[in-house]
């Protein structure tokens, strides 16, 4: 692929989780290979076909099983703030804080989330707390090559024109 082919813009990363799956894995392999595959594929279309509601509503059964579930949690703040809940995204986004602190994905999606309220003091914060995070935990300190005041900046300029 050349470089002018490839992507460009904003990136969002999304993990998810099935709990107890170790356990699981060892007692149905099988069964837990279709699942995992019908999990994936029932994301990846949602998510590029821009069906938020259904990504929405399985973090949301995700999260009536395990509350604390961060990856869940950041996942449906981020369909959220796509589908311009951003007031919800952000109570999402600091919930998943409470849980996981030390999470730089989530510090840095509210500080966009800061972004689109035009909320300066908040957005400073979040990445405020984004690189604590990245100080704190050595193997996370290529998230933040290249981000300087003058890329926030940049980012966050980008974030205002593209926001939904």
């Amino acid at each position: 692929m050349d470089v002018a082919d490839r992507p460009s813009g904003l990136a969002t990363f999304l993990f998810t989780d099935i709990q107890g799956s170790t356990r699981l894995w060892e007692r149905y392999p099988g069964a837990m290979a279709l699942a995992l595959a019908r999990h994936d594929t029932i994301m990846r279309v949602a998510i590029a076909s821009g069906d938020h509601a259904t990504a929405i509503s399985h973090y949301e059964a995700a999260l009536a099983i395990n509350p604390a579930h961060v990856s869940a949690l950041n996942g449906l703040a981020w369909a959220q703030y796509q589908t311009n809940r951003i007031d919800e995204a952000v109570a999402t986004a600091t919930r998943g804080t409470e849980v996981t602190p030390d999470s730089p994905y989530l510090w840095s999606n509210l500080g966009l989330y800061a972004v689109a309220l035009d909320n300066t003091a908040e957005r400073d914060s979040a990445y405020q707390q984004f690189f604590t995070t990245l100080d704190d935990e050595p193997s996370q300190t290529h998230i933040s090559r290249g981000l300087g005041p003058s890329r926030i900046a940049e980012l966050t300029r980008d974030a205002r024109r593209e926001r939904p």
